[in-house]
């Protein structure tokens, strides 16, 4: 979740070992989690595509 998915460097960072998934898989495993947490409160996680500017 850290840095701009289409930089430059970020072939060095998944190389070296500074990222091991892309923003993406990162945003998906925080959503899960999340929504383990909330679900059993009965809470439910809103639309994660509603008013969101990049896609």
């Amino acid at each position: 979740m850290f840095g701009h998915s289409r930089s430059r460097t970020i072939e060095l960072a998944y190389k070296y070992g500074l990222k091991k998934w892309s923003n993406e898989e990162m945003r998906k495993m925080y959503m899960k989690d999340v929504e383990e947490l909330v679900s059993p409160l009965g809470l439910e996680l809103p639309d994660p595509y509603k008013n969101r500017r990049v896609l």
